[in-house]
C-alpha cells in the first residue's frame, strides 16, 4: 500500500494547492488511524454532526467521497447534503468506522519518512524542513488528532467525516436502504454468484441498520429429499417448501418467527433461529430470489462476479479439491437457477463485486 502513497499525495496537492504540512500530516493520520477521535457515544456524534450540517451549503460539484487508502475515505458533507443523504446515516457510518481504528504506527512512520523524501526530491511542493518541523511539533504533543491549517480552512472550508472505504464503495446502496428503513422496515434480499461476496456484503450492511440476518445455507436440501429430478430442476437444491412455510409468512406479516437451521457439515438440522419480523432483515444467499419469495422483499441485490475472479476466490476460500465440486456441480446449478428465473434482471441493484472493494 505504501507504494501508492506518492500518487495519492501528488493528487492531493493538485486538488488542494493550499495544502500545508499540517494538512499532509492529517491526511496520513486519517489514512492510518481513521477518524482518530474518541467516539464514546453515538448520540453525541449525531448532535455534533447536525450542528455542522446546519452550516454546510449543499454542493453538487464536490465529490461525495475521497479515498485516503488503507481502508478509509472522506465523506464530504456538502456533497452529501446536495444528494439528500441523511445526517443520521453519516453519523452512523462515522461511529461504526471509529469503533475499530487501525493502529499501525510502523506503517505510519514509514509513510512519514517517504513524505519527507518526496519533499526533498521536489516531488511534492512542500519544504522538507517545514514538514520535519511540523512533525516534531506533532510528536512533542503526543501525536494527538489535530485540525486542518488555517490556510486550508480558508481555501476549502473542509467539512467531512472519515469512514471505512467499504462504506464509501457501496454508499448509494446504503442510501437506498436508509431511505426504506427510515419509512418502515427494510427486508433486503442478497442473491448472486458463489464467491461474489454476498456474505461479506451482508455482514457490512447489518450493523449499519441493526439488521437481523437469515442465511439461505440454512435451507440446504436434506438428503432424504434429493432425487435426480429434484436436483435437475432450477433451484431444486434449496428446501424452498420449508422456507415458504417457516419464513415467508413471518416476513410478509412482519411478525416474529422461528425456523430450523440445516447444517451442511452434519447433513442434518442443527438448531433453530428466531427472527423479529417487524425489524430490518437481510435474507442472504443463493436462491433467495426465487419468484415466490420476492413478494416479501422491498429491496433485492444481485452480487455479480466474473468466472476468473470467482474461481480465484473459491480456491482461496475452499481449496482445489472443493473447487472441483463447485465447478462441476454447484456453479452449473446456480447458473440454471439464475437463467430460468431471471434472477439478475429481477434485482433492484446489481453490484459488480470485482470492482467493489469490501
Amino acid at each position: 500500500m505504501i507504494e501508492q502513497l506518492a500518487p495519492l499525495l501528488q493528487q492531493q496537492f493538485s486538488t488542494y494547492p493550499e495544502l500545508q504540512p499540517t494538512d499532509l500530516l492529517k491526511l496520513l493520520f486519517q489514512r492510518n488511524f481513521g477518524c482518530g477521535h474518541l467516539v464514546p457515544n453515538e448520540n453525541d456524534v449525531l448532535a455534533r454532526l447536525k450542528q455542522e450540517w446546519a452550516a454546510v451549503t449543499p454542493d453538487d460539484t464536490q465529490p461525495l467521497t475521497e479515498p485516503l487508502g488503507r481502508g478509509f475515505a472522506r465523506l464530504h458533507l456538502a456533497a452529501a447534503k446536495a444528494q439528500g443523504i441523511s445526517p443520521q446515516l453519516i453519523a452512523r457510518l462515522f461511529y461504526l468506522s471509529a469503533q475499530a481504528p487501525t493502529e499501525d504506527t510502523t506503517t505510519m512512520d514509514a509513510e512519514l519518512t517517504l513524505a519527507v523524501r518526496l519533499c526533498e526530491a521536489g516531488s511534492l511542493p512542500l519544504s522538507a524542513q517545514q514538514l520535519r518541523a511540523e512533525l516534531k511539533i506533532w510528536n512533542d504533543q503526543g501525536r494527538a488528532p489535530f485540525s486542518h491549517s488555517a490556510a486550508y480552512h480558508a481555501a476549502y472550508h473542509p467539512a467531512y467525516r472519515v469512514v471505512r472505504a467499504a462504506y464509501a464503495a457501496v454508499l448509494p446502496l446504503l442510501v437506498q436502504i436508509d431511505n426504506i428503513a427510515s419509512k418502515s422496515r427494510a427486508v433486503v434480499a442478497i442473491d448472486g454468484r458463489c464467491g461474489a461476496g454476498k456474505t461479506t456484503l451482508a455482514a457490512l450492511l447489518a450493523p449499519v441498520f441493526d439488521t437481523q440476518q437469515l442465511h439461505m445455507d440454512d435451507f440446504f436440501l436434506p438428503p432424504a429429499l434429493r432425487s435426480e429430478a429434484r436436483l435437475a430442476a432450477p433451484g431444486g437444491n434449496l428446501h424452498y417448501e420449508r422456507f415458504a412455510e417457516e419464513v415467508l409468512p413471518g416476513l410478509q406479516q412482519a411478525r416474529t418467527f422461528t425456523y430450523r437451521q440445516f447444517s451442511c457439515r452434519m447433513m442434518d438440522y442443527s438448531g433453530s433461529s428466531t427472527i423479529d419480523g417487524s425489524q430490518n432483515i437481510i435474507v442472504e444467499g443463493s436462491y433467495a430470489m426465487r419468484p415466490e419469495f420476492r413478494v416479501a422483499y422491498n429491496l433485492a441485490i444481485f452480487c455479480d462476479v466474473g468466472p476468473a475472479m470467482q474461481k480465484q476466490r473459491i480456491l482461496e476460500r475452499n481449496g482445489p479439491e472443493w473447487y472441483r465440486d463447485f465447478e462441476t456441480r454447484w456453479i452449473p446449478m446456480e447458473e440454471r437457477y439464475f437463467d430460468a428465473m431471471q434472477v439478475r434482471e429481477a434485482c433492484d441493484v446489481v453490484l459488480d463485486m470485482e470492482t467493489v472493494a469490501l
